[in-house]
């Protein structure tokens, strides 16, 4: 499939702290790229969609303009992470509509999980009102 033939685009910021996952959720996303960026085709109904990736270590009011939606990382096991996941999200919040969501990495690679955390980290997204993945 020709990566300039498709029906509709898509470009997709990851955002997080440094050391969550943001390149190997990167590259989960292309087939084509490396780096910051990566591009991925798929098809979906019947149109061909291309979507772009980029990632980035912070969110800037600028990028409104560059992008259709953002991913907000952060790593289980860094509780500071989450924490600018969360300022990333409100600062994303706080200019025009641009959907956001988080994701939580990493869990698979820590044997205890701190579930004292989740709380935490579930009522902050309760209040931020974002949709969290695992």
């Amino acid at each position: 499939m020709d990566v300039d033939d498709y029906d509709r685009h898509f470009r997709l910021l990851i955002c997080g702290g440094s050391g969550t996952g943001k390149s190997t959720i990167l590259s989960r996303f292309s087939f084509e790229g490396g780096g910051s960026e990566g591009k991925s085709i798929l098809k979906l109904d019947g149109e061909i969609i291309r979507i772009d990736v980029r990632k980035k270590d912070n969110w800037q009011r600028e990028y409104v303009s560059e992008f259709d939606a953002v991913i907000a990382v952060f790593a289980s096991d860094d509780l500071k992470s989450f924490e600018y996941a969360v300022e990333i999200v409100r600062s994303v919040q706080n200019c025009d509509f641009l959907p956001v969501v988080i994701i939580e990495n990493k869990i698979d690679l820590i044997d205890n999980y701190n579930f004292s955390n989740k709380e935490i980290i579930e009522d902050a997204i309760t209040k931020a009102r974002v949709r969290m993945y695992r």
